[in-house]
């Protein structure tokens, strides 16, 4: 009994401990808003739109690239991330420099950090995307 009384004691300890770093691939599945995209602050369309992603936990990733939604899948271990089957509308937009740019940097990403209110994404460790959480924290 006191070993399970312990354990419960370190378990609950434990819980509200938070990581920078990605445990165990878990992506908080919310919607995230590009804060930071090739050291260019809040990246908005022209029409004001914000750039989104969303990492839902049975592995699809979706969002809006300023011009299209998208869907795809991605695979992460420990602070490795795989972008994968991209699928996208395919509306016709005046100017999708900005919309190529963010589809480039997600789909050559192959690292990244979580916390409750950031998540960046690596390319071979050089932070290229930065997001904040869509409704705050």
């Amino acid at each position: 009994m006191k070993y399970v009384l312990s354990f419960i004691c370190l378990a609950i300890s434990l819980a509200g401990c938070k990581t920078t770093t990605p445990a165990g691939g878990k992506t908080d599945s919310k919607t995230w808003v590009v804060t930071l995209m090739d050291k260019q602050a809040n990246p908005i369309t022209a029409d004001g739109s914000k750039l989104t992603l969303k990492l839902n936990d049975d592995h699809v990733v979706t969002g809006f690239d300023g011009c299209n939604e998208f869907t795809g899948k991605f695979q992460t271990d420990k602070n490795t991330i795989t972008f994968s089957g991209f699928l996208s509308t395919q509306r016709a937009c005046p100017d999708n420099k900005l919309s190529a740019l963010y589809m480039d940097l997600l789909t050559r990403s192959n690292g990244y950090s979580i916390t409750q209110s950031k998540l960046i994404l690596f390319i071979n460790k050089k932070a290229v995307l930065e997001f904040g959480p869509q409704n705050g924290i």
